[in-house]
């Protein structure tokens, strides 16, 4: 498969350490042969060494759920740490699966800020990670219960970042809100 991914880079506040999101990958794979495929080009980055000190973060739609396990893998046999994305809709209509897949595998939430969101189903599900977008972040940061709201996820030893084009604040007023990190924004929607 040709290297065409897309890299959006997460920076973690007060730490050397990269993670890499790839918006979209699996979105094009028709079977397993492809996701995995789409692992394999990931490790081989001829542009950015995938390195084991990375981690790498694979949106998931709902109907590749059943790929995490093989994914998980083969990024295992290469020594990599492999997270998953998921949506607050795949939470809302897969939390049987979702929690079974989340006792052997990491998973993370992106764009959680939905109209009739579940706080509570939210607040119970062991995310590894938690991503917050920008138009949620400038609604909701002068918001007295907002660090608190993050400080949540921190409590649960979850990475608490924002996914922007641009860091809205310095890297010291994002730590102050709980805040560990920032994904720079390239694609437009990481879920196709």
């Amino acid at each position: 498969m040709q290297s065409s991914l897309i890299t959006e880079v997460v920076t973690s506040f007060g730490s050397d350490r990269a993670s890499l999101c790839f918006p979209g990958c699996l979105q094009r794979c028709q079977a397993i042969g492809d996701a995995v495929d789409v692992a394999r080009d990931i490790m081989a980055r001829p542009h950015r060494a995938v390195s084991q000190a990375d981690v790498i973060i694979l949106p998931v739609n709902l109907q590749h759920l059943h790929w995490i396990s093989a994914i998980a893998s083969e990024m295992a046999a290469a020594s990599l740490q492999v997270n998953f994305a998921v949506n607050y809709q795949h939470l809302h209509h897969q939390p049987q699966q979702l929690q079974q897949l989340a006792q052997a595998h990491s998973l993370w939430l992106y764009d959680f800020a939905e109209r009739e969101t579940d706080w509570d189903q939210i607040k119970a599900f062991p995310f590894t990670g938690v991503v917050i977008n920008h138009a949620f972040f400038a609604d909701n940061y002068r918001k007295f219960s907002f660090p608190y709201l993050l400080e949540h996820f921190r409590d649960q030893q979850a990475e608490v970042i924002i996914r922007s084009r641009e860091l809205p604040l310095n890297q010291v007023d994002c730590a102050a809100l709980n805040l560990t990190g920032w994904q720079q924004q390239v694609a437009d929607t990481l879920f196709n």
